[in-house]
């Protein structure tokens, strides 16, 4: 196994803004999934890697 890591930092995409009646939805859930759940993917996936406390 690698060296364990200390940190794990995820900078993904920017904020979308649109008026209600203007939202484009798949561009919404793309930014949910881009701020949601990419951080949990990347998490469960390293969890093993960081160095323990």
């Amino acid at each position: 196994m690698p060296t364990p890591v200390d940190h794990v930092t995820v900078t993904a995409g920017g904020p979308y803004y649109a008026r209600l009646s203007d939202i484009d939805f798949e561009q919404a859930r793309r930014n949910l999934d881009q701020h949601l759940w990419l951080p949990l993917h990347v998490a469960r996936n390293l969890a093993a890697k960081v160095r323990p406390e």
